[in-house]
């Protein structure tokens, strides 16, 4: 049985169809079916969903796969004058959401940034924290070092654990 209800959004007002919610003494099949079912994320390793994504045409790749135990990726724009880092949380089967936007540094303070973002998502452990935000400047520090300037695939070889795009 559907009703609607109207709700009210930056659009107008706008009509949309509302599910009657199973009664408990539905059976489980019904119940599974509705899409209540919990789902369990397991996390994976960056290299594993960045090879997903290479199936998919992409192009961005780590080095070399290592065992990794989190549930987030940094990820680098890696440019001659400027560097990018945004981070995604990882899921099963090579499932990976953008979790921040990506930060410009030197343009702005990137890293105050990430760790504002990061300190907003309440689910996420201080260890993880700071091993995003650690990675993130000893990332920050390399590609500043001179004679001569790193290369991305220098990059790529030593943080095998975060993926880098750029030029």
């Amino acid at each position: 049985m559907q009703t609607t209800h109207s709700l009210q959004c930056p659009l107008g007002r706008v009509r949309a169809p509302v599910r009657a919610p199973l009664s408990p003494s539905a059976p489980p099949k019904a119940r599974r079916a509705s899409g209540t079912a919990s789902r369990r994320r397991v996390a994976v390793r960056p290299a594993q969903a960045v090879a997903d994504f290479e199936q998919a045409g992409a192009s961005a790749t780590p080095a070399q796969s290592q065992p990794f135990d989190q549930a987030f990726c940094t990820n680098f724009l890696w440019l001659n004058e400027t560097i990018g880092v945004c981070v995604d949380q990882l899921y099963s089967q090579g499932q990976r959401s953008p979790l921040t936007e990506y930060f410009i540094w030197p343009k702005r303070d990137a890293w105050d940034e990430l760790k504002s973002c990061l300190d907003n998502k309440t689910w996420i452990t201080e260890a993880d924290k700071n091993d995003l935000l650690n990675t993130t400047t000893n990332v920050f520090e390399f590609w500043q070092s001179e004679d001569p300037k790193p290369t991305l695939d220098q990059a790529r070889e030593k943080f095998p654990d975060s993926v880098f795009i750029g030029a």
